[in-house]
């Protein structure tokens, strides 16, 4: 059956069999890039979930850089893919930066009951 796409074709076969490594992704390196880029929002996440409750919640600034950073950096990278090994880990530390200020900023605004 033939197929215009270019993963089906015979060269890309025979290109990807014959360089491995180089270009082709792998398992592990995305297993990898996965668990440092999950490690870089938790550090950053966790950071400004400390910084806001020492500050008993005061500064949203933190927050908003996160979100608009994390905006930009994200449409940075959408529209220049080769610039990627930057642009990934500081989405994630802005990214987590944004999560760790809207987690605690709702956890004070409702906060838990005992059931």
């Amino acid at each position: 059956m033939r197929s215009s796409n270019p993963i089906f074709s015979q060269r890309f076969a025979t290109m990807a069999l014959s360089n491995p490594g180089t270009g082709v992704m792998t398992i592990s390196g995305t297993i990898d890039k996965t668990v440092i880029l999950l490690f870089l929002v938790l550090i950053s996440a966790s950071y400004t979930w400390n910084r806001f409750l020492d500050q008993s919640a005061g500064d949203n600034s933190l927050m908003m850089l996160g979100l608009f950073g994390g905006l930009i950096v994200g449409l940075l990278t959408s529209f220049k893919p080769k610039f990627a090994p930057v642009t990934a880990p500081l989405y994630a530390l802005l990214e987590g930066i944004f999560l760790g200020g809207i987690s605690v900023y709702l956890n004070y605004s409702y906060p838990s009951r005992p059931i």
